[in-house]
């Protein structure tokens, strides 16, 4: 189904919620005025319920980012997430795309269209891993540290709803709107994972101080439950990982894999479910990939897409929401990243990005570690497309001020839906 959206706000209009469909929410929002840094937009949605897609573009109203004042120039942007092309099953894969003319507007991947000024870049998480801090390097680190267990985020079955949050104000004009978009894991790991994604079509001041404009994503990452055996089952009685699991083939066999020791991925394993280490720790893996820019990492919580005149990004906070026996606290997210030709990145899903992004494509593999032990709730944010330029790289603002208390609470009671 299409819908049409027209969207676009003169005044600054204060306004604070929380989501009646998710008790995942943004706990703050303030509208903010137009100065000649950024556009309004017009968006249009096109979504699909089998598989679970959606596909939101946003053309700008008059001019530009790099222009604004041209009244006959227009720009766009396009977040797109797609879990399957063509009979292929891929991970969750989420595409932003920028372009800065309104005659490649509607163009997606084509290399052959591919004008300077244009972006088109993948964010692609893969498993969720468990593993023990063994190698005195903070965050997991594979082949060095215990590893204990995962998830295959691919092999998960997933459904979305999506609302929209109106914001009135004293013109003639229609609402300005966040759109929210709410993806769960269901069937067998009902809410195991959950990924609430926001954009807006207006720069908007969040709840944790950071700005978002009406060209960058929002992602709320959160796994509920991995230790609960009821959420998180093993999925067969083969799917297990060996008592070594550290990558090293300390029994002097073959490194085939086939044991956990060299390759502890195992084709067709959904779960492991979780170990009964109590020293156990969560990590999530996940590839980002942008098409002919290189890209490059910045004080190791945000991937920069360089040689392009703005300030494109993949960025996240440096601290998780957690919870660990009915106790919220926080906990230091480490990041390790490498090449996607290395082992690693090779056994956690390397394979799926060129299906996913074709061409002249440059990525990373990135290891994103949660410093505490056996969490009930790891609850994480992070940022994709360009930011504003006001906003000053404040994305290392603690999470503590993005969501309120209350809203925790209920997260970890686990009603996470209302329908």
């Amino acid at each position: 189904m299409i819908k049409i959206f027209f969207l676009y706000v003169l005044f600054i209009f204060s306004h604070s919620f929380v989501n009646s469909q998710s008790t995942i929410g943004l706990d703050g929002v303030m509208l903010r005025s137009l100065d000649g840094d950024d556009v309004s937009r017009i968006f249009i949605l096109d979504t699909s319920d089998s598989p679970p897609s959606f596909d939101f573009r946003g053309f700008s109203n008059q001019g530009t980012i790099l222009n604004n004042s041209n009244i006959f120039e227009k720009d766009a942007v396009a977040y797109k997430l797609s879990s399957t092309l063509g009979l292929a099953s891929i991970p969750l894969t989420f595409y932003f795309q920028y372009f800065n003319n309104s005659d490649y507007q509607l163009i997606y991947d084509d290399i052959n269209q591919f004008i300077p000024n244009c972006i088109t870049s993948i964010f692609m998480p893969t498993f969720i891993i468990e593993y023990e801090e063994i190698n005195d390097q903070d965050g997991f680190q594979y082949g060095s540290d215990q590893f204990l267990g995962y998830v295959d985020l691919a092999q998960l079955q997933y459904k979305f709803d999506y609302k929209y949050i109106n914001y009135k104000t004293p013109s003639f004009f229609e609402d300005a709107m966040v759109f929210q978009l709410n993806v769960t894991s269901i069937g067998d790991y009902e809410n195991l994972i959950t990924i609430v994604l926001y954009f807006s079509s207006y720069p908007v001041y969040l709840g944790d101080g950071k700005i978002m404009s009406s060209e960058l994503l929002r992602f709320d990452i959160l796994i509920n439950d991995y230790f609960n055996s009821d959420i998180n089952k093993q999925s067969s009685s083969e799917c297990i990982v060996n008592s070594n699991g550290n990558g090293n083939d300390s029994d002097g066999g073959d490194d085939d894999g086939d044991d956990g020791s060299g390759s502890p991925i195992k084709i067709g394993c959904i779960s492991t479910g979780a170990s009964n280490n109590l020293n156990s720790k969560l990590a999530v893996t996940s590839f980002f990939a942008v098409l002919e820019y290189d890209i490059s990492m910045n004080n190791n919580n945000k991937i920069n897409i360089n040689g392009f005149p703005l300030a494109a990004s993949f960025s996240w906070l440096p601290t998780a929401k957690v919870n660990v026996d009915n106790e919220i606290s926080v906990a230091n997210i480490y990041t390790d990243t490498h090449n996607i030709n290395t082992n690693d990145a090779i056994i956690f899903g390397s394979n799926f990005v060129p299906v996913a992004i074709t061409g002249n494509v440059n990525s990373k593999f990135l290891i994103q570690s949660f410093d505490v032990e056996r969490p009930n709730v790891v609850l994480w944010t992070s940022y994709f497309g360009i930011p504003s330029k006001h906003d000053f790289d404040n994305s290392s603002n603690n999470i503590n001020s993005t969501f309120s208390f209350n809203l925790i609470i209920i997260i970890m009671s686990l009603i996470l839906f209302t329908y």
